[in-house]
């Protein structure tokens, strides 16, 4: 019977520990994640960024966009110019985006249980709630009266009504009554020129 004492390697208990414990380190070592995949990484973060840059300046067709679509001011344009196929969602958040630009904070309160307001704007210490409408047809005192409600509700100072078709005689009329003012296309084209 062969014993195994000449068939093992003489170490030292304390050589082997550090062996299993803690591998050595090569020299230029990355840690858990090796060089290669590192630069794998960075590979996928600037393919990334390239293809975001790539859709910000061309369209969706592949053409060169026009030049002021390099501005945000430009995108609004644009966007504003396709308005008639916006949802009530979208035109929301087309509002949002034209009232920053113009200089107010924003935020989006619309959904359900949204009091009447879609959008509170700030101006310094000044709230102004805002009820947006995108309808085919001019809008009717319900609106007028709901974010002039909601205005009270947040605790805003002035209440505006935003709705490109236009407004009824009676929101006209419940408009001036309660001091709520109302934004046309013309008035949202006027934001969009003071860009």
């Amino acid at each position: 019977m062969v014993g195994l004492r000449g068939l093992v390697p003489r170490t030292s208990a304390h050589s082997l520990s550090q062996l299993i414990a803690s591998p050595q380190r090569r020299r230029g070592s990355c840690g858990i994640i090796g060089s290669t995949m590192w630069k794998r990484l960075l590979a996928g973060i600037f393919g990334l960024i390239g293809l975001v840059v790539w859709k910000r300046f061309l369209g969706e067709d592949g053409k060169a966009q026009s030049a002021p679509q390099d501005t945000l001011a430009g995108a609004l344009q644009a966007t504003w110019a396709k308005s008639g196929s916006m949802s009530s969602r979208e035109f929301e958040h087309f509002m949002a985006d034209l009232f920053r630009t113009a200089g107010y904070k924003v935020d989006v309160v619309g959904g359900a249980g949204d009091q009447g307001v879609d959008l509170l704007l700030k101006e310094g210490r000044k709230r102004i709630a805002v009820q947006c409408k995108k309808y085919g047809r001019p809008v009717g005192n319900a609106a007028v009266s709901a974010v002039y409600a909601g205005a009270k509700h947040y605790g805003a100072k002035q209440a505006w009504v935003v709705a490109p078709e236009g407004f009824t005689k009676g929101a006209i009329e419940l408009a001036k009554s309660t001091g709520v003012r109302l934004m046309g296309r013309k008035g949202i084209d006027g934001l969009q020129e003071d860009q």
